[in-house]
C-alpha cells in the first residue's frame, strides 16, 4: 500500500480553504442564533455563557478573515515550491495568528461550558 499520487504544482488548494473559511462561520452563527431564540421563546436569561459563545464567535471569524487573507495574499493552499521566499514567510506569519486566535477561540468555548455547568467547573474529558 503506497501513497496516493503527488497533485501536480500548478493545482493548489486555495479555493476549497476560502470555501470553508466562508461556510464554516455562517453554520457557527446560525447556531448561536439559534441558541439566542431558544433562550429567549423558554424565557431563560442570558447568562456569561452567552456572551462567551457569542465572543468565541467573533474570534472564529478574526481567525479565519487571517486565513482567507493569506490564502489571497501570502499564497496558503499552494505548494511551497511555487511560492517566493516572501510569501513563505508571510504564511508563517499567518499560521502563527491562526494559532493564537484558535486558542482564543478553545478558551472562550471552554469559559462558556464551564459557567454554563451546574456545577461551574469543567468536566474531566
Amino acid at each position: 500500500m503506497g501513497f496516493p499520487p503527488a497533485l501536480p504544482l500548478d493545482t493548489g488548494r486555495a479555493s476549497s480553504i476560502v470555501i470553508c473559511c466562508i461556510v464554516f462561520p455562517c453554520l457557527a452563527a446560525l447556531t448561536v442564533v439559534a441558541r439566542f431564540v431558544a433562550r429567549r421563546q423558554k424565557a431563560v436569561k442570558y447568562g456569561w455563557d452567552d456572551y462567551l459563545v457569542v465572543l468565541a464567535l467573533l474570534a472564529l471569524c478574526g481567525q479565519l478573515t487571517i486565513l482567507i487573507l493569506g490564502t489571497i495574499y501570502g499564497g496558503v493552499g499552494h505548494h511551497n515550491a511555487r511560492l517566493s521566499s516572501e510569501n513563505i514567510a508571510f504564511q508563517y506569519k499567518v499560521k502563527t495568528l491562526a494559532v493564537l486566535a484558535r486558542q482564543h477561540v478553545l478558551n472562550s468555548a471552554r469559559y462558556s461550558q464551564q459557567s454554563s455547568s451546574p456545577s461551574g467547573r469543567l468536566s474531566a474529558s
